[in-house]
């Protein structure tokens, strides 16, 4: 399994919970979750290269849509800013993008 965890609070306790977990590959777009992920030695990190925006915590841009485009990932945690009646949103437009990103 190739997980995804995007940047945020909701993903970031998700990454608290694999840390525990041994011999995974995960693919994250926030250096804290890196960093918690880094804990375990035996977690293999893939670090999307971006922008890095402070109020997301996360890396955004065409190097992030170029590394994603390059992975098959079977899974993926998203957080989101809110929820309302057309589904979850974002209040930052480049972290909405990285969250709805798809692979043509």
């Amino acid at each position: 399994a190739l997980p995804i965890l995007t940047a945020g609070t909701t993903t970031a306790r998700m990454a608290a919970e694999l840390s525990g977990i041994a011999d995974l590959t995960v693919v994250t777009n926030s250096p804290a979750i890196a960093a918690t992920l880094a804990v375990n030695e035996t977690i293999r990190i893939l670090l999307c290269p971006g922008i890095y925006d402070a109020r997301e915590g996360g890396v955004f841009g065409a190097y992030t849509f170029e590394f994603l485009h390059g992975l098959n990932a079977d899974r993926a945690v998203i957080g989101a800013s809110g929820l309302g009646h057309w589904g979850p949103s974002d209040a930052i437009s480049e972290a909405a993008a990285v969250k709805r990103y798809q692979k043509s």
